[in-house]
């Protein structure tokens, strides 16, 4: 799942058509277009908590979300996650990633959905498959690995518009 994907600048439409690498200790997310505005958060923002084991990824992503107007709490793993739930406000959306050490992502999923209700999921993995409906998780969206940054703004527009 450590994977580097760099798209050479002049390959991309955009910095937005990049693709967002599935480990990025040494990438740093391109600059944010002046004058794009789609998938952009409504005003006050709205919070993701981003729940990523690869600390590289999970700063590209914090990048990424806060630059769209998001507010971004971070965990690197599921109990973590869980803790910050146990805060004042709920977040509006979990991202979280698949596989990782620590809680299955069931039981991350079980907990949020005991302790905020409302708050929506969306799983990002580049080795979703079987390993969700093992899981009986096959009705929560799922990003895979590797996504562009307009992909996954788009993803999560999409997530919110959902009843």
């Amino acid at each position: 799942e450590g994977r580097v994907e760099e798209t050479d600048s002049e390959e991309a439409e955009s910095p937005d058509d990049a693709p967002t690498p599935r480990s990025a200790p040494s990438i740093r997310p391109a600059a944010k277009p002046e004058t794009h505005d789609f998938a952009q958060a409504p005003e006050g923002g709205r919070t993701v908590l981003l729940v990523e084991d690869e600390s590289g990824v999970r700063s590209v992503l914090r990048e990424l979300l806060g630059g769209r107007g998001y507010n971004v709490l971070e965990a690197s793993n599921g109990r973590e996650a869980l803790q910050l739930l146990d805060g004042d406000s709920p977040p509006d959306l979990l991202l979280t990633d698949v596989l990782m050490p620590g809680i299955s992502v069931g039981d991350l999923v079980q907990g949020v959905r005991e302790r905020s209700p409302t708050t929506k999921i969306l799983f990002m993995t580049g080795h979703a498959g079987s390993h969700l409906a093992g899981e009986g998780l096959r009705d929560i969206p799922v990003l895979e690995k590797p996504f562009t940054r307009r992909t996954l703004t788009a993803k999560i527009e999409e997530v919110f518009a959902q009843p």
